[in-house]
């Protein structure tokens, strides 16, 4: 049954995680995913930064509200969903899921703000 809950949570690493961190070894590859995340939280933190400062009053508050309703939704769907569907996983597999899920999020959320700033 643990074999299989691994097998289920492996699926939930598409290869774009991979792609950056071409790793030999499974901590290693953890490790490199882990630095990508922190990467990818600062040039978030910058993009927002600009964001923010290219905006009036108004936007500013509208924005600091869009950017705390996606810092929860992150905490919903990464923390809680990706622990409950890899829930008895073995070793860093529901570890591989989680920060999949945060590479995956904060990509797509530095996407959105690099939109802002080029609009």
């Amino acid at each position: 049954m643990k074999f299989n809950l691994l097998i289920l949570s492996l699926c939930f690493i598409p290869t774009i995680s991979f792609a950056q961190c071409n790793q030999q070894d499974q901590m290693s590859l953890y490790k490199c995913m882990e630095q990508q995340l922190k990467t990818d939280k600062g040039k978030m933190n910058k993009l927002y930064q600009q964001v923010y400062n290219q905006y009036d009053e108004k936007n500013k508050a509208l924005l600091e509200k869009s950017q705390k309703a996606w810092l929860n939704y992150r905490i919903v769907q990464c923390d809680e969903l990706m622990s409950s569907l890899t829930y008895g996983a073995l070793g860093l597999a529901s570890g591989f899921a989680h920060l999949d899920c945060q590479i995956n999020s904060t990509a797509f959320r530095l996407k959105e703000l690099k939109s802002l700033i080029e609009n």
